[in-house]
């Protein structure tokens, strides 16, 4: 049983059970994504460079519905969570390292 690392909203490491991530993995139209899929380094990058965060789950969400489990999912469990539609905030305040990131899609 492997477990995924991630962090709480109050700023604590935690670890959920990958039978956890999987009920959220199975709610969703979109994807799941986690660190080392292939498409991971695609995902979590925004056009600013100078950000290189690296959160610990990447809902890349099909739409309304898809978010909604998501925000969902992170408040039952009390994570951490952003939200990212653009990713353009300079800052790169849209992926919040080690959360649980939320891609909203574009349109």
């Amino acid at each position: 049983m492997s477990l995924i690392e991630i962090l709480k909203k109050d700023g604590v490491l935690t670890r959920l059970d990958e039978n956890e991530v999987q009920k959220l993995e199975t709610r969703l139209h979109g994807q799941l994504i986690r660190p080392g899929d292939g498409n991971y380094d695609s995902a979590r990058k925004v056009w600013n460079g100078l950000i290189d965060r690296h959160p610990a789950l990447i809902a890349s969400c099909a739409g309304t519905a898809d978010v909604v489990a998501t925000v969902n999912f992170a408040r039952e469990h009390e994570l951490l969570v952003s939200t990212r539609s653009g990713g353009h905030n300079v800052s790169g305040a849209a992926i919040a390292e080690q959360g649980l990131l939320n891609i909203t899609p574009k349109g």
